[in-house]
Parts: structure tokens; sequence; C-alpha cells
């Protein structure tokens, strides 16, 4: 009888607990949810980079090539198509100092992951990131 006492006050302390906890956090500037992260992937390379293309925000298209990546070589006209998109975001004139920085960590991605065929898929997906981070800092409208 102990027991059953103790375990129903536990329940119900715990459920308490829960309805006292704050709701998930709203989106705000620096977060935002993947555009595409219900959808599923085209079935073909060819498809997804096509698909790919065809967005227009680098968030949502770095979502989608994470999303339906292959982890393989493949990845590279998948990964190519998101930094494009990634790249058209970016501002048209970067200083001099940011594209040396830009150019160092591509660099750093490339001296990381080397050049076999192992980690090509990571070392596309570094350069990737680094596109896209340098989008998030440069950006004004971010």
């Amino acid at each position: 009888m102990k027991t059953l006492i103790l375990v129903t006050f536990a329940l119900m302390s715990t459920a308490a607990f829960a309805a006292d906890t704050p709701a998930k956090p709203t989106p705000s500037k620096g977060w935002r949810k993947p555009a595409h992260a219900t959808l599923p992937c085209p079935a073909t390379v060819e498809q997804l980079t096509y698909a790919i293309e065809n967005i227009p925000d680098c968030y949502a298209a770095v979502d989608m090539a994470e999303q339906c990546a292959a982890g393989t070589s493949a990845d590279k006209p998948v990964v190519a198509s998101a930094t494009n998109v990634c790249v058209k975001q970016l501002p048209a004139t970067i200083s001099k100092r940011d594209k040396s920085l830009m150019d160092q960590l591509h660099r750093r991605c490339a001296s990381r992951w080397g050049n076999d065929l192992m980690n090509a898929s990571p070392r596309f997906f570094c350069n990737l990131n680094v596109t896209k981070f340098f989008v998030t800092l440069l950006t004004p409208d971010f």
C-alpha cells in the first residue's frame, strides 16, 4: 500500500511539474525551422539537384541537402547546388578580410578531410557550412 501511495505521489508531482514548464521557445532571429524536413527526398541525384536549385533560401537548401545526402562522393552535385543557392544570398561586395577568411576556412576543410573518396561527403558539407556561416554573418536581413 505504501508503494502505491508513493508511486501515485510521484506521478502527480511529475504531472504538476510538466504543466509548469514553459512552452517551446518561439522562433527568433538566428533560429529557423527546417523548411523541407518533412518532405520526401527525390529519387535520383539529378532530381534532388534540380529541387535544391529551385529553393530560394540558403537555409532551406542546406536543410534539404543534409536530409537527403547519401554520405558518399555522389553528394558533390547535391552540395554544389546548395552552395550555389547560398552564394546567391551573399552580399554583392564582400570585404577582402571576409573573403580571405572564407577562403582560409575552405582550405581548412580541404586539409581536414583530404581528397580521398572516403571523406568526400564531409569535405563537401564542410565547405557548404562555411558558405552558410558567411551568409548568416553578412546578410543584413537574417
